[in-house]
């Protein structure tokens, strides 16, 4: 969840994350509070005008998370399942560190 962060600072590169799992948003936003290069964006994009969508947490920290339905993923990963599914909005502003 954002490892990279303190390599891309070292390099001061400007990043942009984009997270619409609010859990991991949160630790995201702890991993790159050390940067002077991030912003940090709640929220997802799409090509339709969606405001509103489904978004499935998957059980392996929540890295497999889509607003699609587990499909071919599966069969590479067996042990990785959608655990639950929860309403996010689809744009949220973004936090600058």
């Amino acid at each position: 969840m954002a490892e990279e962060a303190k390599l891309y600072s070292a390099k001061n590169l400007n990043v942009l994350w984009i997270e619409p799992n609010p859990e991991l948003f949160i630790k995201i936003g702890e991993n790159i509070a050390i940067t002077q290069t991030s912003a940090l964006c709640a929220g997802w994009s799409q090509t339709r005008m969606i405001r509103t969508s489904q978004f499935h947490i998957t059980n392996n920290e929540g890295i497999s998370s889509s607003i699609f339905e587990l499909a071919g993923h599966t069969k590479l990963w067996p042990k990785v399942a959608s655990e639950r599914t929860v309403s996010i909005e689809g744009y949220y502003p973004c936090v600058s560190y």
